[in-house]
């Protein structure tokens, strides 16, 4: 998604107001609009342009496949969206990060990497997990609605 960044979307240190920018989609947001949950379906319908999808976040879905029918539906529903893949900064980044915020913070190897590919891709990573990635220096986020729990 390319939106116009506006100050509401952004606490702290980050000046985005006028800029450009593109959204990277996490986990757990994923998780929701698959299960129909209605807040994160009316976000994600809402939008003009397909979010960008973090190619961890297509290993992490397909490692929750118990079928190959599940699999190929899946495969087939995340198709159309723009993936990024890691470059080897990110992982170097997410390795540095993982070292030093896993135990102090209980950072997870996969929020580490998604998080690094949204900071090395200038992107906005639209997460649930909002306070748990602030951990993160240089890492904007956004919460995209209410969590439905």
């Amino acid at each position: 998604v390319i939106r116009e960044a506006s100050p509401q979307n952004f606490e702290g240190e980050h000046s985005l107001e006028g800029s450009i920018y593109v959204a990277l989609l996490d986990t757990d947001v994923m998780i929701d609009i698959l299960h129909g949950h209605p807040p994160a379906l009316e976000w994600f319908v809402t939008l003009a342009e397909a979010l960008d999808f973090p190619v961890l976040l297509q290993w992490s879905l397909i490692e929750g496949c118990s079928t190959k029918a599940e699999m190929q539906a899946l495969k087939g529903y995340l198709q159309p969206f723009q993936i990024h893949w890691p470059a080897s900064d990110d992982f170097e980044r997410s390795f540095r990060v993982f070292t030093e915020k896993r135990l102090s913070h209980n950072l997870g190897l996969m929020d580490s990497l998604i998080g690094s590919t949204a900071i090395g891709s200038d992107s906005v990573l639209c997460t649930f997990n909002v306070r748990h990635m602030s951990v993160m220096s240089g890492l904007v986020t956004e919460q995209p609605c209410e969590r439905q729990i």
